[in-house]
């Protein structure tokens, strides 16, 4: 029995260090990389300076009633931007949610509740798609045309400048999309689990995007953080049944490939 188990150590031990290899590498490449990638960021001086273009941020919920409030409300109180509209897609059987965000709609005109055709929950991505058909619906009703669609989720605390770095990305540097690392807030819950979870996910995803970015492959989006020039989506939707794919739970990552293709 011991030199079973003895065999099982080794074999373990060999696989854990093959399986480090790859993490080894993204460690050296990131270290090799992060240099130029912090003298190629934009100066906030010329992101701040800039004519604000119209932006659709989009934001999906479902029995969100507890975080909502306080993300709207953080988002209208402290965002330094101006030209921009808060669609929110809510499910009919979700109330409590949909009377949360109806009250600051109230207060607001800049949040605009978007009602989904079915009864929740469904996927994110039919959400997504319902949202997006109801961006469509302003802009013909109000003659009015988007020129970039973000995307958030409820829980988020955005922050206050973000909408400037992606205005000046997308609109005066000819990038197409932008995703922003995403850093999970920790709280005083769960210290063990949860703030190891934090500071791993911060890690990895700040990691890997710089990575990415150095050897030109594709970057997965993160169902947050992620901004797209407007024609983007007009191109998806000729090309396409559904803007985000509704038979694929990581209609994010399934994005960022088939934008990736697309070139």
């Amino acid at each position: 029995m011991n030199e079973l188990f003895y065999i099982l150590l080794w074999v373990v031990s060999i696989l854990l260090v093959i399986s480090g290899l790859d993490d080894i590498m993204i460690d050296l490449m990131y270290w090799f990389n992060r240099w130029k990638y912090a003298r190629n960021l934009p100066d906030m001086d010329d992101v701040t300076s800039v004519d604000e273009n119209s932006i659709a941020l989009v934001i999906c919920a479902w029995r969100e009633y507890k975080v909502i409030g306080r993300t709207l409300t953080y988002a209208l109180s402290r965002m330094k931007y101006s030209n921009y509209t808060i669609f929110v897609g809510i499910y009919p059987n979700d109330t409590k949610t949909l009377e949360v965000v109806k009250r600051i709609a109230q207060k607001n005109n800049r949040v605009v509740i978007c009602v989904n055709s079915k009864d929740g929950p469904t996927t994110k991505a039919d959400n997504l798609n319902q949202v997006y058909n109801s961006i469509n619906r302003f802009e013909t009703d109000n003659q009015h045309k988007f020129d970039i669609v973000l995307i958030h989720d409820s829980e988020d605390f955005i922050h206050p400048l973000s909408l400037k770095l992606y205005n000046f990305m997308l609109m005066y540097q000819g990038i197409d999309a932008v995703q922003i690392p995403v850093v999970p807030i920790k709280d005083n819950r769960g210290k063990f689990i949860h703030r190891t979870y934090c500071d791993a996910f911060a890690e990895v995803h700040s990691k890997d995007l710089i990575v990415r970015q150095a050897l030109k492959v594709f970057i997965p989006f993160a169902g947050t953080g992620m901004a797209f020039k407007r024609d983007i989506f007009k191109i998806l939707e000729h090309d396409n049944a559904q803007v985000f794919n509704e038979a694929n739970l990581t209609e994010d990552y399934e994005l960022g490939l088939r934008l990736s293709k697309m070139g």
